[in-house]
């Protein structure tokens, strides 16, 4: 239903029934950036993500 992309950036299924007027709603999410740690080297690698979304 969510995943991230390989820029950081969050993905919400387009399949996802909601209430989109719902305050915790996951379609508020999609487009927003991760918040990621200050030193690249702890970066999440961004192949981990679409390995999953490929598994789906």
């Amino acid at each position: 239903m969510v995943s991230i992309d390989g820029d950081y950036q969050v993905l919400v299924s387009d399949q996802l029934v909601e209430d989109e007027g719902h305050p915790y709603s996951l379609e508020q999410l999609r487009g927003l950036q991760v918040y990621l740690p200050m030193e690249k080297k702890y970066y999440p690698s961004p192949e981990i993500p679409e390995w999953y979304r490929e598994k789906e």
